[in-house]
């Protein structure tokens, strides 16, 4: 009897390592263990969201005194001043240096993004590519600007929308995947013998080829939220 309550017992054990190995989860975990910030640092982690609209908010900003007559090298000094991220500030005094120095505006903002996160790099790298495509084609630079401003608010929102679109679903995984493992619990609360169950080969039969769906399901499952979030 004792192996078989051994095997239950095992079981359980590993399919919670294997759910909190979920880096979600396991997110989840560390932010309840970890101790809580004191009041004394009511600061807020800048998240790459937070960091991609600023850095929209610096194209923004960058139409606004293009349109009242500022030169590049002044637009870029000003906005430094105004960026409230370390790493931004000083990638716009870099690119403000660059244009005093007679660098081509998008030549001057490609080259000083690598210090960036990934998702401020990009915006700053569209808004090189942008201001080349004006000064190419004699275009007013604040008007591309403006656009491109407005596809990136665009873009944000629609992958907001898709992230809270596909909550409801990922929520349903994780709920599916605990519920074989509560029926076994649940179980023993109301009685069942699950060691006899389990010595039984219709009862090892049964657990190991849920073991399997259960593992398929979930694999297939992240695969569908991958490719649905791609």
């Amino acid at each position: 009897m004792s192996w078989q309550l051994g095997l239950v017992t095992g079981l359980l054990v590993g399919c919670g390592y294997w759910l909190l190995a979920d880096p979600a989860g396991a997110r989840r975990l560390r932010a309840l263990t970890s101790p809580r910030p004191r009041a004394s640092a009511p600061r807020r982690r800048r998240t790459p969201e937070d960091r991609h609209a600023a850095a929209v908010a610096v194209v923004d900003r960058a139409v606004e005194l293009l349109r009242v007559g500022m030169p590049p090298s002044v637009v870029m000094a000003q906005l430094a001043g105004l960026a409230e991220d370390s790493d931004l500030e000083q990638a716009l005094l870099r690119m403000s240096r660059s244009l005093e120095l007679g660098d081509p505006p998008h030549e001057a903002i490609r080259r000083h993004t690598g210090s960036l996160i990934p998702a401020a790099a990009e915006v700053f790298d569209g808004m090189a590519a942008v201001w080349f495509v004006a000064e190419t084609a004699g275009a007013p630079a604040a008007d591309m600007l403006a656009r491109y401003g407005d596809t990136c608010r665009e873009k944000a929102d629609s992958a907001r929308d898709r992230a809270v679109a596909l909550a409801g679903p990922a929520s349903t995984v994780k709920v599916l995947t605990w519920l074989p493992l509560l029926s076994l619990g649940l179980g023993l609360l109301i009685g069942t013998d699950l060691a006899a169950l389990l010595s039984s080969v219709p009862g090892l039969i049964s657990l190991g080829g849920g073991a399997v769906l259960l593992l398929v399901g979930r694999l297939w499952m992240r695969s569908l939220l991958r490719r649905a979030t791609a």
